[in-house]
């Protein structure tokens, strides 16, 4: 199955348009992605602190079989035309090593602020169902862009 859509945090929301210190800034800060097992709590937009730091997000992999606790760094853009956003990201990728790797997951936190507030999260299964990827194999996110509207 593919992946679902990007969904923006609601508290994501209300830190880009404050625009103020510690809130995400997405022309100037830096982004990463991480990765979740099934049975985590990012996955809901209502989610009233998502910070990665400090949130109290659950169920990431441990640091192993190709995997990074914090996820990894992506290059990232915009774009905009009235209320609509287009936050461009670069495709992450994990080569997969060891006992391999089984995600459900994926968010995009800002990683420039202390408590790295978390914009948006995508299942990478719409069904749901677990992404299981074995060792020497590489998982890719196609990511391309995020389309949210600010208004």
């Amino acid at each position: 199955m593919p992946a679902g859509a990007w969904t923006l945090y609601n508290a994501a929301k209300f830190s880009i348009e404050s625009a103020g210190s510690g809130d995400i800034n997405l022309a100037s800060d830096a982004f990463k992605i991480a990765l979740f097992q099934a049975g985590s709590n990012v996955a809901n937009a209502a989610y009233s602190a998502p910070n990665y730091n400090g949130g109290g997000f659950t169920n990431e992999p441990s640091t192993a079989n190709g995997y990074t606790v914090g996820g990894v760094s992506v290059t990232t853009s915009i774009s905009s035309g009235g209320s609509l956003v287009n936050f461009l990201v670069s495709d992450p990728s994990w080569t997969i090593t060891g006992a391999g790797l089984s995600v459900r997951t994926a968010v995009i936190y800002d990683n420039t602020q202390t408590l790295k507030p978390a914009l948006a999260f995508c299942l990478l299964d719409a069904a749901p169902a677990d992404i299981i990827v074995v060792s020497g194999n590489t998982l890719k996110l196609f990511i391309n862009s995020v389309l949210f509207s600010m208004g």
